[in-house]
């Protein structure tokens, strides 16, 4: 007869067996294959070998105590061998499924701790991914890879905490479908704080006449053939609670800029170091740390930034700022793009009774600018002087403490360097950053976190992380290749080919100026661009909402622009009031001392 000394017996539910009869472990042949177990009984500290939390409710068991399964692994043996076998006592078979028996496995009957190291995936024994940079796509990349049961999502962000600054970011109707697609609370939390820009008048404005150049509905009907919400903006810090709000609890870890990394031999991970000297071990490092980033460095052997960065200038300053402002035109346009010589102005409705504004310059590098929030908003008045008296009215009504300045950089297409190396891979700017015409720089950084998502889930095997990097790679260098090509065209087109056009009614005569919209060469040609633009637009804007996972019926986006639209006007109407307050009881700077510059506030976290 078989001895066993029988401990404490637990039981467990069939359900928790992937495949109960692999469970049992046969005293005579070691150890089987452990199963996978269900996640109401195995946490994903269990299934990486380190002691999870023990309920209150659940009965403590040493390793030398036995499960059921034990239990019947020895007298399934016994049976098998028979009765005319000579028996001799064995020690207790350990069991698969507790952790105190994982821990005390030799190395002849490996637990669930060292099956990782076998890189077999599946839910006991997820993916571990360190994202540094808790940016806008690092934390939507998050949220994505969080949906996934196979993957085990860590942030790593520079900051100390998350502060609200920075000002609205357009969502294209690209990246609104990624989000829905992701998750469909997320979307609905988004809607709540959006503004609808795309589906309004939008175009390009002479600013020399204060009238339209080149309207264009491009953005509007590029969303309609594909049954998308149109483009829109909300407020970054808004964006950035609505994702930490729905990223599991202890996702974010603060204070923490990964400075470097070391790809681990036989598929064994990366591990990511920090520059307070912290360490963290993972399967997948993905890089989302902006354009000065230290992965990207890294794994290509440049600069950080600077010379030998492969960052470039683009030779283009941009000024920034917003206002609480009430145009006539506030409900009727997206945004207006002033064209003239060597710059430009673009202004949009932002929500909540404001409007946002930037000024382009073409400025050599190097060139001394005003350091003053004062002397910035004095540069961009005389910059733009003799331009449409809606801009002076619109930077006059800004808060000078508001406004700042960013030099503009972007850098070429990696096609001879690949974004992944090993278990590291590149996203967002760190990758591809791009100038911010087409407002694509954040919807690029989402859908790369989709596309991850997409490539990620699919890895059954530790071994086959480097060549999932490299086919997400390869699904987005063309894109966001073309993405950064028509931004930066855009640019040049502006603020290096642009003047003030000729009007055809105006003859040969000068009314403005010499040089001011006469009959010159330049002049002529970009009055008769203005018929080749539209047809470009629509083809541009189709492009940009190719990349379209989910989509809705007409009805929905309509139901939904409605919805957002009410509550916008609901907003900007009290934001007027409340100004129209301030300035009565005379409050009106010390509202505007309070509000931050968000170039400066970023600038400090980037640095």
């Amino acid at each position: 007869k078989e001895r066993v000394r029988v401990g404490c017996v637990r039981l467990f539910p069939m359900s928790a067996m992937a495949d109960p009869a692999a469970a049992f472990i046969s005293p005579g042949l070691g150890a089987g294959r452990a199963p996978a177990l269900a996640p109401s009984h195995q946490t994903t500290g269990e299934a990486r070998g380190q002691r999870a939390p023990r309920s209150s409710a659940e009965p403590a068991q040493g390793p030398g105590r036995w499960c059921l399964a034990a239990l019947g692994t020895s007298v399934l043996a016994a049976a098998a061998r028979g009765t005319g076998h000579r028996t001799r006592r064995r020690r207790p078979a350990k069991c698969a499924f507790c952790a105190p028996c994982a821990r005390a496995a030799s190395p002849r009957q490996p637990a669930v701790a060292q099956q990782a190291s076998s890189g077999t995936v599946d839910q006991a024994n997820p993916l571990r991914v360190v994202i540094a940079g808790g940016g806008v796509g690092g934390l939507l990349t998050a949220k994505a890879l969080s949906k996934v049961p196979t993957l085990q999502v860590k942030v790593l962000e520079q900051a100390t905490a998350f502060a609200r600054f920075g000002g609205p970011i357009q969502l294209a109707s690209n990246a609104l479908s990624v989000i829905r697609d992701i998750d469909e609370s997320l979307f609905e939390s988004l809607m709540e704080r959006f503004t609808f820009t795309g589906y309004r008048r939008n175009g390009l404005v002479d600013a020399l006449r204060t009238e339209w150049f080149c309207p264009f509905d491009a953005m509007k009907s590029a969303a309609d053939m594909f049954a998308l919400p149109y483009t829109g903006v909300v407020d970054r810090p808004d964006l950035q609670e609505i994702l930490l709000d729905s990223l599991p609890q202890g996702t974010v870890e603060n204070t923490k800029r990964v400075a470097g990394y070391t790809i681990l031999p036989d598929h064994a991970g990366v591990r990511v170091r920090c520059e307070d000297g912290a360490e963290v071990e993972c399967d997948i490092l993905l890089g989302a740390d902006g354009i000065w980033s230290a992965t990207r460095a890294q794994m290509w052997g440049e600069a950080k930034k600077g010379e030998g960065s492969g960052c470039n200038y683009s030779g283009y300053t941009v000024f920034a700022g917003e206002a609480v402002y009430q145009p006539e035109d506030y409900f009727d346009v997206g945004y207006k793009v002033y064209m003239g010589p060597k710059r430009y102005f673009v202004c949009s409705d932002v929500g909540r009774g404001r409007i946002q504004w930037y000024a382009f310059c073409g400025v050599p590098e190097g060139t001394e600018l005003p350091a003053s929030p004062e002397g910035k908003k004095e540069y961009v008045k005389s910059s733009f002087l003799g331009w449409s008296q809606q801009i002076g009215d619109l930077v006059e009504a800004t808060p000078a403490q508001c406004i700042e300045d960013r030099a503009l950089y972007d850098r070429a297409p990696s096609f001879l360097k690949s974004w992944a190396d090993g278990p590291v891979a590149l996203m967002g700017d760190a990758c591809h950053p791009m100038m911010p015409n087409l407002g694509q720089g954040g919807c690029q950084a989402m859908e790369d976190g989709y596309t991850l998502m997409q490539k990620l889930r699919d890895v059954r095997h530790r071994s086959e992380v480097p060549d999932a990097l490299q086919d997400y790679y390869r699904s987005r260098i063309f894109r966001t290749a073309m993405v950064q090509f028509l931004s930066r065209i855009a640019s040049d087109l502006l603020l290096d080919t642009f003047t003030f056009p000729w009007k055809p009614s105006e003859g040969l005569s000068a009314p403005h100026g010499r040089g001011r919209g006469d009959f010159n060469y330049n002049a002529v040609l970009i009055n008769y661009l203005r018929y080749l633009l539209p047809p470009i637009f629509n083809l541009q804007f189709s492009f940009l909402y190719s990349l379209h996972p989910f989509k809705w019926t007409a009805d929905e986006v309509e139901a939904i622009v409605k919805r957002v639209m009410d509550r916008h006007r609901e907003a900007a109407h009290a934001a007027w009031e409340k100004r129209i307050g301030q300035v009565e009881r005379g409050e009106a700077e010390a509202a505007e001392a309070a509000m931050p510059s968000f170039f400066a506030a970023v600038a400090a976290t980037a640095e």
